[in-house]
């Protein structure tokens, strides 16, 4: 499949599936909401097109003074996309546009597979929006950890490490740093479709899309609901500073 946009995908799989519940993760706010928040423009609009539908927004941006005006088949919801307030099974379609790159980094931002695994039901398929094929995992094995920690090590040493920028600053005209952080990552990346189909979302189809207003990749991921493998909590890293930051306070210097 070619680029798609996320009205286009999200209209494609109404078509196709004919859900009564749509999920979205990370809704923000319509075009004609007055608010300086993430601007969405296709929840609203796909709602309009699809009355028989409901359709739910998921933000934690929402309060009760800016929360969208709601359609007849529409409801916002302040909530936390890392514990989602609905209950098992109740969505036919999750998606989240670009939410969830951000949340995944955080603490715990491995439970938000987690919950979009268990609010959608038996048989329910989604997509993810992203800007990355890699997630960013702390390996179990022994001989990794001790080849990582090394190199966490020497990067301090040898680069200009700051929390400037939000965290996520690199010493980036440093040959030597850069080296180091190419070899990090080479231990730590692990492809999104792996991490994805261990918490149950078995990947359909990586699609790129948004490509003119990127330098970088972005994708998206569409999924079904599977089965869900049962193991340890994964520490995902993020990327840049906080990556080497949270690497070193889970091994050590």
């Amino acid at each position: 499949m070619s680029e798609i946009s996320t009205l286009e995908m999200l209209a494609k799989l109404i078509d196709e599936k004919k859900p009564k519940v749509v999920v979205d993760l990370g809704s923000g706010y319509g075009e004609k909401d007055k608010t300086n928040g993430h601007i969405n423009d296709y929840f609203l609009p796909a709602a309009e097109k699809y009355p028989e539908t409901a359709f739910i927004g998921i933000d934690n941006d929402y309060t009760p003074e800016n929360m969208p005006k709601d359609l007849p088949n529409t409801k916002h919801i302040y909530g936390d996309i890392r514990n989602i307030p609905l209950e098992e099974g109740v969505s036919d379609i999750t998606f989240d546009a670009g939410c969830s790159g951000w949340v995944l980094s955080s603490e715990n931002g491995y439970k938000v597979f987690e919950e979009i695994h268990r609010i959608t039901r038996n048989g329910g398929i989604g997509f993810i929006e992203v800007g990355s094929e890699f997630l960013q995992v702390l390996p179990k094995e022994k001989t990794k950890q001790k080849k990582l920690k090394e190199l966490v090590n020497e990067a301090y040493r040898v680069g200009k490490i700051s929390d400037e920028g939000g965290g996520y600053h690199l010493d980036v005209s440093n040959e030597k740093y850069s080296k180091l952080y190419d070899e990090i990552r080479k231990i730590v990346d692990v492809p999104m479709e792996d991490v994805m189909n261990s918490f149950g979302l078995q990947i359909i189809e990586k699609i790129p899309y948004d490509l003119e207003r990127h330098e970088d990749p972005q994708y998206t991921y569409l999924w079904k609901k599977g089965e869900k493998k049962n193991h340890a909590p994964i520490n995902l890293l993020g990327t840049g500073y906080k990556m080497l930051e949270r690497i070193q306070n889970e091994l050590g210097e």
